[in-house]
């Protein structure tokens, strides 16, 4: 076995803790659009605690790595991709889609519950995808990629204004 090889068998755990402890410092209960801050000062907008297009361009970029396909030559680069898409995800999921302002405020924490569960689906299935290739089942690993565009399409389609143009990219 190589050295590099080895080098991340040992460090990838630490390094997927490191990423969900950075997700986590940085996580902060998402505020509702409109409603006043804690203490009753004016009514604002919560300020975004990440920038959720960048979350979004890192998920959808290492999902079009992932898609060139799995294998055993790009083993390490695909734990990669994986890691980065998670990162990516955790992120995301704090913040609020900017489609939420548009929605009437009866049903928008409905719909930012939704936006969330619909992450926590991709960060769910990116741990299998993860599992898959570690365990060396490409084939698996694969169909999960394909799942994987799937829900992508299935998210923009649901929490985005912007539906024409996501057309066809992933699905």
């Amino acid at each position: 076995m190589n050295t590099v090889g080895n080098t991340l068998r040992r460090t990838a755990p630490f390094l997927a803790v490191g990423a969900l402890a950075l997700g986590l410092i940085a996580w902060t209960p998402a505020q509702e659009p409109g409603r006043p801050q804690r203490g009753g000062g004016e009514r604002r907008e919560a300020a975004p605690v990440v920038d959720l297009e960048h979350s979004m361009e890192s998920m959808n970029g290492a999902l079009k790595g992932l898609s060139k396909g799995i294998t055993a030559e790009c083993k390490d680069r695909s734990l990669e991709q994986i890691a980065r898409m998670q990162t990516g995800v955790v992120a995301a999921k704090s913040a609020v889609p900017p489609m939420a302002a548009s929605i009437e405020e009866a049903k928008r924490a409905e719909f930012v519950v939704g936006y969330r569960r619909k992450l926590i689906e991709v960060l769910a299935l990116t741990c299998k995808l993860e599992s898959a290739v570690l365990d060396a089942k490409y084939d698996e690993a694969n169909a999960l990629v394909k799942d994987l565009s799937r829900l992508k399409g299935e998210g923009h389609d649901a929490y985005t204004e912007e539906k024409e143009e996501h057309e066809g990219h992933g699905k």
